[in-house]
């Protein structure tokens, strides 16, 4: 058996996963940013399902981040496709974050007046 990653990772990941699907898929269906909420419910299962089918094919005693690292650095087009994902997925999330705080500055002007 080869050596894995903490079991932290894998929770944060599919914590991750999981709240961005449903997110993208809330976004959509209020109609707001269609296009890259649909964007986001295709690349976030491609993604985790990319990641995790590569991952097997790494030498013992190498830890899946170490495998996607290395094969970033030999320019795999696999791992260039996951870290590409991952940081739409971190865009996607400080949109989200930047949009929520807006909201709650203007509400609070509003509750002022």
């Amino acid at each position: 058996m080869g050596a894995n990653d903490p079991v932290w990772i894998f929770i944060l990941m599919y914590i991750l996963f999981y709240a961005t699907f449903v997110d993208a898929m809330n976004i959509f269906k209020q109609g707001r940013r269609k296009f890259l909420s649909l964007v986001m419910m295709v690349i976030t299962p491609v993604h985790f399902g990319l990641a995790f089918v590569n991952s097997m094919g790494r030498g013992e005693g190498v830890t899946e981040l170490q495998h996607l690292f290395h094969s970033l650095m030999e320019f795999q087009a696999w791992a260039v496709i996951v870290i590409l994902a991952y940081v739409y997925i971190l865009v996607w999330w400080l949109h989200a974050f930047f949009t929520w705080m807006k909201t709650q500055n203007i509400q609070q002007r509003v509750d002022k007046e």
